[in-house]
């Protein structure tokens, strides 16, 4: 998750910057891969262990998003085109962190090799990182569509609000 956030950031701000907002953050251009990378770096700080484990986690999550999505009629069809980053960052992610020097636990032998060394492994991450933000960007859903699914959950939220007032 935190991940997304600076992704959604840099996406909202690019589709609809003259959308009213209750907070706006300063030099979002700047802080939204920033924050991406750092996210980024956190999860490669948590280890091998542990990414492969969320990886996993991740690939049933979206089998059954895809699945409860296919026969839910009511809702927008997913735009997998926009997501093609996702499985490349994800396994960038693992070979970095299988390359890398965090373990992310007291294991016999060492899962990972620790043939990135120390420091230029962080560079490493921050420039994968760099490189997917601004796929994700690029790849991001048509703006008219973005304002569609807005309006929607805005719609939806309108109605569940009015229902519980008269209730």
């Amino acid at each position: 998750m935190y991940a997304g956030a600076p992704l959604s950031l840099g996406a909202f701000r690019r589709q609809v910057p003259e959308a009213s907002r209750p907070y706006r953050v300063p030099a979002a251009a700047v802080l939204s891969p920033l924050a991406f990378i750092i996210a980024s770096l956190i999860i490669y700080w948590s280890g091998l262990l542990t990414i492969w484990k969320l990886g996993i986690v991740l690939v049933i999550g979206y089998v059954l998003i895809g699945v409860f999505m296919a026969f839910d009629k009511e809702r927008p069809p997913l735009d997998w085109k926009s997501a093609t980053w996702l499985p490349v960052y994800l396994i960038g992610m693992g070979i970095i962190s299988w390359q890398g020097q965090f373990s992310g636990g007291a294991v016999a032998p060492p899962v990972n090799t620790n043939h990135i060394p120390f420091w230029a492994d962080m560079g490493i991450v921050a420039g994968f990182s760099l490189v997917i933000y601004f796929w994700a960007m690029f790849t991001r859903l048509p703006k008219e569509e973005m304002e569609l699914l807005v309006e929607r959950q805005a719609g939806g939220q309108a109605e569940a609000k009015a229902l519980g007032e008269t209730t």
